[in-house]
């Protein structure tokens, strides 16, 4: 799986800080933490609002709506660096991408598929 060459003007941004607990016995960040910090920044498109998603996900980002996610590593960060994840939806399909980087280069791309059918009622 290849990350895109171009991002879209819609894609959000989210800045987090690699810390001491994220980093594994190798002293990198544990590339769980990149799955992580990507779900954050799905929720913060979705409580805000923003364009980046075009599926109406109510007023947060539940995970039981993926039904599929893959992840590609590209390289090492460590802890105390500023991490960004760019995220948007794909126009043509469920698909949330997720490209995360320190500075210009590429750590990890992710993407999940979201299930056609998202339930935004919350359950009584």
């Amino acid at each position: 799986m290849n990350f895109p060459i171009e991002i879209p003007n819609k894609a959000y941004k989210y800045r987090f800080e690699s810390r001491f607990d994220d980093i594994d016995e190798n002293f990198h960040t544990n590339q769980a933490v990149y799955i992580c910090n990507s779900f954050n920044a799905a929720s913060d498109v979705v409580r805000n609002k923003l364009l980046a998603y075009h599926t109406n996900f109510g007023n947060d980002f539940n995970l039981s709506c993926i039904t599929d996610l893959h992840s590609n590593y590209y390289a090492e960060s460590f802890e105390f660096e500023m991490l960004d994840v760019l995220t948007w939806q794909d126009c043509k399909d469920n698909t949330l991408q997720f490209l995360i980087k320190h500075n210009e280069r590429t750590l990890s791309y992710i993407t999940a598929t979201i299930s056609d059918e998202i339930i935004v009622e919350p359950k009584l």
